[in-house]
């Protein structure tokens, strides 16, 4: 999304409490028989008087989208320690 000379894009991380989960199940569930949030939440704001907040931070971004972009995220992933 352009503002000005600069570009935005959503990576949708998403964070929520448990009163999502009544929204994910009034809503239809898709072909694929799952919960889809993008459909979850505007429900939730309308129908169900949940409020969310948008943060913006700047980050890298892992691109998965084709399998030519793997060699590149493990590359990055494996400088990273873990723990769980």
């Amino acid at each position: 999304m352009p503002i000005g000379d600069r570009h935005f894009i959503s990576m949708n991380c998403w964070r929520f409490g448990e009163r999502i989960l009544r929204a994910c199940e009034e809503v239809p569930r898709s072909t694929g028989c799952e919960f889809e949030l993008p459909e979850a939440v505007p429900y939730g704001i309308r129908s169900l008087g949940l409020r969310f907040e948008a943060v913006r931070f700047q980050a890298g971004v892992l691109d998965l989208s084709y399998r030519a972009g793997i060699p590149e995220v493990a590359k990055r992933l494996a400088r990273l320690q873990v723990d769980l």
